[in-house]
This record gives structure tokens, C-alpha cells and sequence, in this order.
């Protein structure tokens, strides 16, 4: 009797710990601030690494919110200083993906306070000369929740 009140209590607490942990798409809800957004093209001829071009936006520049309701809201600086914003659908498909305008991102960080999203791509084109070559990009965003 006694071990099957013990195993009662541990099945209770395991039950109530798993049910306290939110799902990704629950976590992402609510308004995100970049602290960080690296953009880099890498353009490989031949297999040989040929030009790497790295842009970083600073802090403040890319601000999102996710809605209950699959839409997020996306706002960024434009060169001019204005703010450009506009409304897409998103969804997460699982709890290391999130998905929005076809695009799939990696969750590399989902907590309560931070949010870190990469997504890497490879398109292959030809050069002026028509050498194959492959372009790769990689998107990296640091979000912190904006309180």
C-alpha cells in the first residue's frame, strides 16, 4: 500500500510537470525585439568558396508579433528611417520549426524571454560566363521579448 501511494505521488508530479511545459507554439506568442540580425551570401564556384558577404542590422531593427490566431505582424526599419510593416500567417509544425511565407526556420532558442531563429537555403544559377555556381544564405535573428 505504502509503494502504491508513493508511486501515486511521483505520477502525479510527473504529470504536473509536463503539463506546466508550453509547446513552442504556445512560447512564441506575444511581441519579439531583434537584438541581433546577420544576413550572409556565400557564393561557391566550383566547390571553391569564391565571395562571402555578411550584413548585420542593428539592435531594434526587426520587431515581430505572433498572434493566437496563426498571423504575425512584422515591422523593420527601412534605409530611410521610416518603418515598414506588414501581416503574414505563420505555424509550427513542430517544436523546432516555424514556417511563414513558404519559408521554414529553425527554433535554435525558444524561452520565455529570448527567441532564436536561423534559416539556411542554397540556390543554384549560372555566372556572367555560364559557370554553375551556388549561392548559400543563411538568415540568423536574436530576439528578446519585448516586456
Amino acid at each position: 500500500m505504502k509503494r502504491l501511494l508513493i508511486l501515486a505521488f511521483v505520477a502525479m508530479g510527473l504529470a504536473a510537470m509536463t503539463s506546466c511545459k508550453k509547446e513552442n507554439s504556445e512560447l512564441i506568442l506575444g511581441t519579439w525585439v531583434s537584438t541581433a540580425v546577420t544576413y550572409q551570401q556565400t557564393t561557391v564556384i566550383h566547390g571553391d568558396s569564391e565571395n562571402t558577404e555578411t550584413k548585420t542590422f542593428p539592435a531594434g531593427w526587426f520587431t515581430v508579433t505572433f498572434s493566437d490566431n496563426g498571423t504575425m505582424t512584422i515591422s523593420f526599419k527601412d534605409d530611410n528611417g521610416g518603418t515598414e510593416t506588414w501581416t503574414e500567417n505563420y505555424f509550427v509544425p513542430s517544436n523546432d520549426l516555424l514556417v511563414w511565407e513558404g519559408r521554414t526556420f529553425t527554433i535554435q532558442q525558444l524561452d520565455r524571454k529570448k527567441l532564436i531563429l536561423e534559416r539556411s537555403e542554397a540556390d543554384t544559377m549560372l555566372t556572367f560566363t555560364d559557370e554553375a555556381c551556388i549561392a548559400q544564405y543563411v538568415t540568423h535573428f536574436d530576439f528578446d521579448r519585448k516586456l
